[in-house]
């Protein structure tokens, strides 16, 4: 499997409300197969921040089936590890085939989208030191997992 994805990634929030971040995140599938991309965690070790995080999530832009939009905090965030396992995309392979299709997305774009608590926030350094783990499972060329396939 070739898939490739940046190894860090950055939110912020310029109005102390609303998170935000570059929209231009990027997974590429570079592999022969297409590829299902889940989120697999999300944990968040600590910074004085962290009181302040009431809502983040993932959102993609292309690919197939998964979920466009990924919950990584539902409410006010905690220094924990939180399990996420939801289905953000999939993409067809290095020559764009998935299923039917043979000039699919083999790549996505990210973003991070969320809210905060103003009140919640320190005088000084408001970060959130996290980590963000993804699963990746090779696909069938028709887009499905082996135990779709034998089940359908």
């Amino acid at each position: 499997m070739n898939v490739t994805l940046p190894t860090e990634v950055i939110f912020e929030s310029e109005d102390e409300a609303t998170i935000t971040s570059p929209k231009n995140y990027q997974i590429i599938n570079k592999s022969g197969r297409p590829v299902k991309v889940d989120v697999d965690t999300y944990e968040i070790s600590g910074g004085k921040g962290v009181p302040a995080l009431t809502q983040l999530n993932l959102k993609r832009t292309t690919g197939y089936e998964g979920n466009e939009i990924v919950p990584l905090v539902a409410t006010k965030a905690e220094v924990q590890k939180y399990t996420i396992n939801q289905e953000l995309v999939r993409l067809a392979n290095n020559e764009g085939e998935f299923a039917d299709k043979t000039d699919a997305d083999r790549a996505t774009n990210f973003e991070f989208t969320g809210t905060m608590d103003k009140d919640a926030l320190s005088e000084k350094q408001n970060y959130v030191e996290s980590k963000l783990s993804f699963k990746f499972t090779a696909l069938r060329m028709d887009g499905k997992t082996v135990e779709e396939a034998k089940t359908n």
